[in-house]
């Protein structure tokens, strides 16, 4: 049977979820209301509260970088989610879908989007 995690926060649509490959019992969730991570059976939320989250990366080697898309642009977080800047300015305004990480070189980032298409960028 399916165990309900997120099911204590009321009416909150997730859309977005990311499982840093480093980090044992992490999980982060984009959702309606924002960014919330999930550690120790305890879920918190961090920030990015009054943005739509559609698409979450965890940075495959670097535990705390974690990539955000918004239906106004991307996010980029150094600590785990607690601080958020700006990702690319040119994917500003853009509704991100996805985000991905080149499995060769996890410095680049693909960026799935509505009505752009896939955008690359080197972080």
């Amino acid at each position: 049977p399916a165990e309900p995690l997120f099911r204590s926060k009321s009416l909150v649509s997730a859309y977005a979820l990311a499982i840093p490959p480093t980090a044992t019992g992490l999980l982060y969730a984009g959702t309606d209301k924002g960014f919330y991570s999930y550690i120790s059976a305890n879920w918190s939320s961090a920030s990015l509260s009054s943005s739509t989250i559609t698409a979450l990366a965890a940075h495959p080697t670097k535990v705390d970088l974690v990539f955000a898309g918004t239906t106004a642009g991307a996010f980029i977080s150094k600590d785990g989610g607690l601080n958020w800047i700006p990702g690319p300015g040119e994917l500003a305004g853009i509704h991100i879908e996805k985000i991905s990480f080149d499995p060769q070189n996890p410095n680049i980032v693909y960026y799935a989007t509505q009505n752009h298409g896939i955008l690359k960028t080197y972080h």
